[in-house]
């Protein structure tokens, strides 16, 4: 039973992981370059740093929700 729920929280963490994915690809095609390297140099400089921790934290984010998915999912289901 334990790995019947644990296959169920990853299939929720994959969801997650697409849900992510599309909507980070819908903002990266919709607005203009300029526009876009705006919003990744003002994250990196909400974390201290340049645009390139921008887009690092960008492309940290999937993973970070998938994880979320999970646990979240695994935490509902007990």
């Amino acid at each position: 039973m334990e790995n019947i729920k644990k296959t169920q929280a990853m299939h929720a963490a994959g969801l997650g992981c697409a849900i992510s994915i599309a909507i980070i690809a819908y903002f990266l095609f919709t607005p203009p370059t300029e526009q876009l390297m705006d919003y990744l140099t003002a994250l990196g400089h909400w974390f201290g740093a340049s645009t390139t921790v921008g887009i690092f934290v960008l492309a940290c984010l999937p993973v970070l929700v998938s994880v979320l998915f999970y646990w979240i999912y695994y935490w509902l289901k007990n």
